[in-house]
């Protein structure tokens, strides 16, 4: 008999929710802003180091001789060669 795969990535069920408050009142727009966080966790985990998103603070980053990714240009460059 084959066995069950099992999930690499389980996850624990979710407890009901209460029902949505009235639309317009304070409580609907926090009960709405609760289930977009909901929905949107876990988020997926980039598949390498995250990089700083500015130039400048690549630059930087440079200058203090620490390795950083390669940009579009730097891998131009590359490829050319």
């Amino acid at each position: 008999m084959a066995q069950k795969k099992r999930d690499p990535h389980p996850t624990l069920p979710k407890p009901p929710r209460a029902p949505a408050p009235p639309v317009g009142t304070r409580d609907h727009e926090e009960w709405m802003l609760d289930e977009a966080v909901e929905e949107s966790f876990p988020a997926s985990d980039p598949p390498e180091p995250a990089q700083p998103g500015s130039t400048l603070a690549i630059e930087r980053l440079k200058e203090e001789g620490r390795k950083t990714r390669a940009n579009e240009k730097e891998l131009a460059k590359k490829k050319k060669k």
